[in-house]
């Protein structure tokens, strides 16, 4: 599944801040915005983690019970 690291995921989270958000400016460690965002992908990347954990079976498993048909492979 998903590869993104904790650094990844924080550097597209302030990145993304600076284009909606041009009057936002301190990306200090003491701003709450930035402890929220580097709790969010802390998290992310903690799920991503355990989610890889799954085989492709309880993967195919879990699809089914949300109703989700995954895509057949393209060569």
């Amino acid at each position: 599944m998903d590869t993104e690291e904790y650094r990844d995921i924080l550097d597209d989270a302030r990145n993304m801040i600076v284009s909606l958000y041009p009057e936002w400016t301190d990306f200090n460690y003491h701003d709450p915005g930035i402890t929220l965002i580097e709790l969010f992908s802390w998290i992310k990347e903690s799920q991503q983690y355990y989610i890889d954990q799954i085989g492709d079976e309880n993967r195919k498993k879990f699809l089914k019970l949300t109703g989700i048909q995954p895509h057949p492979k393209v060569p």
